[in-house]
């Protein structure tokens, strides 16, 4: 049914790979999360939340290597140093991130936060070209699909790549490009069972039958015909009320929340963000440019 969907929206849905480690430990943990373009010109969105990861671990990375120049400088006080930093077993140390088969050498990259949505734009600049073929084309119409119909999200939760290393030497991590920097896209379709309201009784997103995975967010939402519907930003977890006597166990519901394509569309508007519509594609896919208001 989305086999063809998937073919198309794959084009342009890209995953951002992370590495990460503790304060104290020498082990690398991966962990994945997904972002789409939406034009030619290297602008993608993911989820507010994504993206902020990514410029925490400037600051992250930066304070941790302020501590490693100070430990060289005084060793014996190594430990005096770690407290005084509030580095625990439990804080990370380092946080990298890798941005694969997006753009070739791109050399400026600004995230741009939604006030209110799970919602980020990620501007790629200085490039010499794309590696992702197309682009999203959004929905023209936020309410063209009604409860009952089955849209699939697109993402990639599985981070099954290992072209990654610990330097013990320099005490620091960072991704191998000799080694393997692929990791599996995976699609999960899903009934859409109703809208999600926000303030004053706006429409803000789509509610799915099914969970979003861990590493699906910023990943897109989209029909049969690969048209984006939306973005998968979070799974909720609904209380099923009907335990028996007796029983104190809870049981729940997973369902995904997907914010709408009209959201989106409103934000790129916002920023000058071009972006294409299925009123394109009417037009022989004849670019539209949104400039900020």
């Amino acid at each position: 049914m989305f086999a063809n969907a998937i073919q198309k929206t794959g084009e342009f849905t890209r995953p951002i790979l992370t590495i990460s480690r503790f304060f104290g430990s020498t082990q690398v943990n991966p962990g994945t999360a997904t972002l789409f373009f939406v034009n030619e010109n290297g602008d993608a969105v993911t989820c507010r939340h994504v993206a902020k990861l990514v410029m925490d671990a400037e600051r992250i990375n930066r304070r941790y290597e302020d501590f490693k120049k100070k430990r060289a400088e005084h060793p014996e006080n190594a430990e005096k140093l770690a407290a005084q930093y509030g580095y625990t077993g439990e804080i990370l140390a380092e946080m990298r991130h890798n941005f694969v088969d997006t753009v070739d050498h791109f050399q400026t990259l600004q995230c741009v936060f939604h006030p209110k949505h799970d919602l980020a734009l990620i501007r790629m600049g200085g490039f010499t070209r794309t590696l992702y073929r197309g682009h999203a084309v959004f929905a023209k119409d936020d309410h063209g699909i009604q409860p009952g119909d089955f849209l699939c999200r697109l993402g990639f939760p599985f981070p099954e790549f290992s072209g990654y290393f610990y330097d013990a030497k320099e005490d620091r991590i960072g991704f191998d490009p000799k080694g393997r920097l692929i990791t599996p896209r995976f699609p999960s379709e899903g009934m859409f069972t109703r809208h999600l309201g926000g303030d004053n009784g706006e429409m803000i997103g789509y509610e799915l039958s099914t969970p979003g995975l861990p590493g699906q967010s910023g990943g897109p939402l989209f029909n049969k015909e690969g048209i984006v519907y939306g973005m998968q930003y979070e799974t909720k977890h609904l209380p099923i009320h009907f335990n028996t006597p007796g029983n104190d166990q809870k049981l729940y519901l997973n369902v995904g929340h997907c914010l709408s394509a009209g959201i989106i569309k409103k934000f790129l508007s916002d920023h000058g963000v071009r972006y294409y519509t299925e009123e394109d594609l009417e037009r022989d896919n004849a670019p539209r440019v949104y400039k900020i208001c």
